[in-house]
């Protein structure tokens, strides 16, 4: 029968809420009221833990299924207490928990996280406003929902009592009243808790509303605070490092201009091996002096990342440290290219100035002939020693040329890249210098020798051995006096070179100084005519094959 009138109140319950009306929020005492279920919370959390683990103290006589199960139930209690335990602090001091250090010892995971903590704090404060703003709204919407269906509830109860009420005999409902009761009491209970967590929670949603901040807040947060200070130290460290070597390096080279290797009588080897010891203690104290700035600045971020880079580079070295032992060999002038000699560079021949950790290759005979270049260019090459009478280039500039393309003229400038030349009555011809030097350059500024082949009839091979040279000699430097002056004439004669079935042949073979040289096209031409104006006027007969020859060289005659 009692079973039968609850389950009679339940089904009017249930009817009677669709129709209910909303009643309005009560707003005084409600934070209070939250206070007290959240204590009487961590209460219940707090007796159902030590229950369970006094059951877990009684382990000998538990099944090892009860005891995992009794283990899992501690571990979620002890977290459902914990959370309960800084839900009551928030609400009782309106902040969050602050933690407290342990004192663990910390691994290189925590470290680590410990040097990105800025960059991470600042994502997680980025995040965690709206995230908590959502979580909030979230809350107050199921408050929304949740208070008038107990609000509902409420009604369906003050019904069913005025229902039984109005029975024939109320005093048989007595069991039903106490159950309608219970369930008012409890209902009561939780409006009043959701109404006090609503009022809070819209409570701490206005005020994050009202503290929200944009993007730019934290970006100039994270900048002020954290990269520009990073920026900073390192700008320091930076300036520390350049400003000691500097030191260091104008302090080599007062060491240096005092003259102490001449006054202590110092060789060469020890003087270079004090530079690459001192170079190298200079790099050291210069690096120490960085990580110096960043200890005191107490950038251990940076100091970290400096320290990984130097240990890198000292690991990386361990494969190029015979590439490094041949350059101290360099520096040493103990390698295979040493100060003072002739070395070959790009096709080009150099002097060897100074061997350091950067180079001054010389070519005197270049314009801009001084090339600065480090240490690792040589490491493939090789020197010699050199006589003073080696030219550095086949020419210079002003002087006269002949290239075995058939090029004739004046180098006007001549750089380690290029080569000027310009031709008689032509335009600049440019070569590359290692080109230029394929060629076969012949400077015509230092004397040269024009020869040209004449041929004559047997008949005249008496006249050839004595009369027809000397007289063919006269003519040439005849010619040559009045076309360009006798002063540039070195020597002329004129030979027998062969005599063959065909012809006698005469080599004319003219010697000028080196001032003609702009003649040398017209020098030719010169004794070609004047070879035969001599024929004409003494009358020599001429072979008929020359006649040929000539006629088929050139048809337009």
């Amino acid at each position: 029968m009692r079973s039968s009138a609850i389950l009679c109140l339940f089904l009017l319950l249930l009817l009677a809420l669709p129709a209910a009306s909303e009643a309005p929020l009560p707003v005084s005492g409600t934070r209070v009221v939250l206070l007290r279920d959240r204590l009487e919370e961590r209460k219940d959390l707090a007796v159902q833990w030590d229950a369970v683990r006094k059951a877990l103290a009684e382990g000998g006589r538990l099944a090892p299924e009860e005891k995992l199960r009794l283990e899992r139930e501690s571990a979620r209690l002890a977290e459902e207490l914990r959370k309960a335990e800084e839900g009551l602090r928030l609400e009782l001091t309106g902040v969050q928990e602050v933690p407290v250090a342990n004192g663990e010892e910390l691994d290189l995971q925590k470290q680590f996280r410990q040097v990105l903590r800025p960059a991470l704090d600042f994502l997680d404060d980025l995040m965690k406003q709206p995230r908590e703003i959502d979580e909030l709204r979230r809350g107050l919407a199921r408050r929304d929902q949740e208070i008038p269906e107990l609000q509902r509830a409420l009604d369906g109860l003050k019904a069913t009592v005025t229902e039984i009420a109005a029975a024939a005999d109320p005093s048989a409902n007595a069991d039903v009243l106490q159950e309608v009761a219970k369930l008012d009491t409890e209902y009561r209970r939780q409006l009043e808790s959701r109404q006090a967590e609503r009022i809070s929670l819209q409570r701490r949603l206005d005020e994050m509303m009202s503290q929200r901040r944009g993007f730019g807040h934290y970006a100039a947060n994270l900048w002020s605070g954290y990269v520009l200070q990073r920026l900073l130290n390192l700008v320091m460290a930076i300036a520390a490092v350049a400003g000691m070597f500097a030191l260091l390096s104008w302090l080599h080279g007062w060491i240096g201009r005092r003259g102490l290797r001449k006054k202590l009588g110092l060789s060469a080897l020890v003087v270079r091996s004090f530079d690459v010891i001192y170079y190298a203690l200079s790099g050291l104290v210069s690096l120490a002096a960085g990580f110096l700035v960043l200890w005191l600045s107490g950038d251990w971020l940076l100091l970290t990342l400096a320290m990984l880079l130097v240990a890198g580079l000292v690991l990386l070295s361990r494969r190029t440290l015979p590439h490094f032992y041949d350059q101290a060999r360099l520096l040493l002038n103990l390698g295979p290219v040493r100060e003072g000699e002739r070395v070959i560079f790009r096709g080009l021949p150099w002097l060897v100035r100074r061997l350091h950790f950067h180079c001054e290759l010389q070519n005197p005979s270049l314009t801009g002939g001084l090339l600065h270049l480090p240490l690792r260019e040589l490491g493939a090459l090789t020197s010699r020693a050199f006589s003073p009478r080696e030219r550095w280039f086949p020419c210079e500039e002003g002087e006269w040329v002949e290239l075995n393309d058939g090029t004739i003229g004046k180098v006007v400038l001549q750089t380690p890249e290029m080569v000027q030349v310009l031709p008689v009555g032509g335009s600049f011809k440019s070569y590359p210098a290692a080109d230029f030097l394929a060629r076969t350059p012949r400077n015509l500024s230092h004397n040269f020798r024009v020869s040209v082949r004449f041929l004559l009839d047997h008949r005249h091979a008496r006249e050839s051995e004595d009369e027809i040279p000397e007289r063919l000699a006269a003519d040439v430097r005849a010619a040559v006096a009045a076309e360009i002056g006798p002063e540039h004439l070195l020597h002329a004669s004129v030979e027998l070179s062969e005599a063959s079935p065909a012809a006698l042949e005469l080599v004319v073979i003219a010697d000028f100084a080196g001032s003609a040289a702009p003649h040398y096209l017209r020098l030719q031409r010169l004794l070609r005519r004047t070879c035969a104006v001599s024929a004409r006027k003494a009358g020599w007969t001429l072979p008929i094959r020359q006649v040929v020859m000539l006629h088929d060289q050139n048809p337009a005659a």
